[in-house]
């Protein structure tokens, strides 16, 4: 989920960027891909473009990315009906990645855990960008943002406890 939007990076020539895109076939068995990732805080942002507009008009497609192996992080999307409140077949889309490899503040990416039913402090009100990570798979989850906090929001019948849940947060403000 990327909440807010920056577009001044040029004013770092040290900053690293990588766009990786992946192109999702909703009749191919397997909706998730691997990212190779070489780094101890695993800073992606995604975002899920659909190819044609979809007929179902509450459809909202979400992601976390997940621990898979080692410097391996497997991006997990599903799509979620808001108006019927269930999880439907996927669309075909195109799934962006925006991979932070490095950056010259380091105080601008951070990692806090969330509980669920807990609001977490970002400790600034500017906006995030922000990632779920989770250690286990997990069917539907998003994140609720408000005032400078974020807590998890669990959608329709994911009954699955969430045992590690993370979220990565990408402040270029700071």
């Amino acid at each position: 989920m990327i909440i807010g939007y920056y577009r001044d990076f040029n004013f770092d020539y040290n900053t690293r960027l990588d766009i990786l895109h992946y192109d999702y076939d909703s009749n191919a068995p397997d909706t998730d891909n691997l990212i190779e990732y070489d780094s101890k805080v695993p800073i992606c942002l995604g975002i899920p473009v659909v190819r044609e507009y979809p007929n179902n008009e509450s459809l909202v497609i979400g992601y976390y990315y997940r621990q898979h192996e080692n410097n391996k992080i497997k991006a997990c999307t599903f799509a979620y009906c808001l108006k019927d409140k269930c999880l439907v077949k996927l669309p075909n889309f195109t799934f962006y990645t925006l991979k932070i490899t490095k950056y010259h503040n380091h105080g601008a990416c951070d990692i806090i855990t969330l509980r669920e039913k807990e609001y977490s402090n970002f400790n600034t009100e500017s906006p995030k960008f922000v990632s779920i990570y989770s250690a286990e798979q997990t069917d539907c989850v998003f994140l609720k943002q408000r005032n400078g906090q974020v807590k998890i929001k669990k959608i329709g019948n994911d009954n699955t406890a969430i045992l590690s849940v993370k979220c990565a947060i990408f402040d270029p403000y700071t």
